[in-house]
């Protein structure tokens, strides 16, 4: 991730947040480490976010 980003990523609403490496060469395991720590998140909470973002983009409820 460019050093640019970590600012890009901090003005983002944290509801609109996806994240993928689309084929490039990083781990998408230290991308994601990389944003919690540029938000000051622990990991499993971006990932709990990430995952309720997905659920609503898609519209899926949870049964």
């Amino acid at each position: 991730m460019r050093p640019e980003s970590s600012g890009l990523v901090r003005s983002l609403p944290l509801e609109r947040i996806f994240l993928e490496s689309d084929g490039a060469e990083v781990d998408i395991r230290d991308l994601y480490k990389k944003v919690a720590a540029d938000l000051e998140l622990e990991q499993v909470a971006l990932k709990d976010q990430i995952m309720r973002n997905f659920m609503q983009f898609f519209n899926i409820r949870e049964s």
